[in-house]
């Protein structure tokens, strides 16, 4: 993404982590909307990216491709389960893999309409 962004000059570049296990779904509610109520919405006015300082905590307790926390990140996951793995960051059932699939895709025209309103 930064390649894509600083190199090939292109105006918008976006990794998305469109999945996590229903064990895990409450707590990362929980976390973002606790994050949310203390940053208030300034960071989002100010257009702060996930590497923010204030988002630091979140990624040192859990560990993102695409938020690095390097030292944190390599010992949490060589600890990590595999099956524990395979349900946090994958649909285990049709159902699931459908909603978010069509969650997602939505999501993604929607945001690639914004983009073409602005060009």
């Amino acid at each position: 993404l930064d390649y894509v962004y600083d190199k090939l000059n292109c105006s918008y570049s976006y990794a998305f982590e469109i999945y996590t296990g229903p064990d895990y779904r409450d707590n990362l509610r929980d976390r973002w909307q606790e994050k949310m109520s203390e940053m208030g919405e300034s960071l989002l006015e100010q257009k702060a990216t996930l590497a923010h300082a204030a988002m630091k905590g979140i990624f040192e307790d859990h560990p993102s491709d695409f938020v690095q926390m390097k030292e944190k990140r390599h010992r949490l996951r060589h600890h990590r389960d595999l099956d524990d793995c395979f349900g946090r960051f994958n649909p285990s059932d049709e159902d699931d893999f459908q909603q978010t699939v069509e969650n997602w895709s939505s999501a993604y025209i929607q945001m690639a309409n914004m983009i073409a309103a602005k060009l």
